[in-house]
């Protein structure tokens, strides 16, 4: 199956709702039955701001940066390049916590 064309219930489970309401729970919502290749710029930075998929979803958004995609979604100009770069960072740093205080490393697509 090509990258793109899965969901999020495919790579992280199904859609839990929570017990409060809140915009960006609309967001999550509305966006996780989209296919990976149909999530606009800014679904993508959400979706890596909240460290969902990340696994998944920051190859596809390096590619969308590396590919100059621009979908007028983004909030503001470099939103996806912003978020990229923060999900790198927490990368780095979750490895480095990890490993100062002797845990395994993180499971692929964990939150």
């Amino acid at each position: 199956m090509n990258p793109l064309d899965r969901t999020l219930p495919e790579i992280v489970g199904p859609w839990q709702e929570p017990e409060f309401k809140s915009d960006l729970i609309d967001r999550m919502r509305n966006l996780w039955l989209k296919p990976l290749g149909q999530l606009t710029n800014h679904e993508v930075a959400t979706c890596l701001r909240q460290r969902t998929a990340i696994d998944d979803i920051l190859p596809v958004a390096k590619a969308r940066v590396a590919d100059h995609i621009i979908d007028d979604s983004e909030l503001y100009d470099a939103e996806l390049v912003v978020a990229i770069s923060d999900t790198e960072y927490w990368l780095r740093a979750d490895a480095e916590d990890r490993r100062i205080r002797g845990l395994p490393p993180r499971e692929r697509n964990s939150e």
